[in-house]
């Protein structure tokens, strides 16, 4: 990630569950932005399309974020009619 010192190199982890716990969160910022851009997409296929060109290791936790912004959208917009 841009501007950050782990990425980039500058510091690094003592122990194992340091380095895992910052790739999981590294991983779930990168999925929340990834599910926000695929929930915008006009089309059904389009999500699909995106979907499927992100990082395999990704796809599972992309889905069920993707699913679960979908949700809160279409109730936001039930709400709102």
């Amino acid at each position: 990630m841009p501007g950050d010192p782990i990425g980039g190199g500058a510091l690094e982890f003592n122990s194992k569950s340091q380095r895992e716990q910052y790739h999981k969160a590294c991983m779930a910022q990168q999925i929340e932005g990834l599910a926000r851009h695929a929930v915008n997409l006009q089309t059904r296929t389009q999500r699909k399309d995106f979907i499927e060109q992100c990082p395999v290791v990704m796809i599972d936790g992309l889905k069920a974020r993707v699913k679960e912004l979908w949700r809160q959208k279409n109730e936001n917009t039930a709400k709102d009619a």
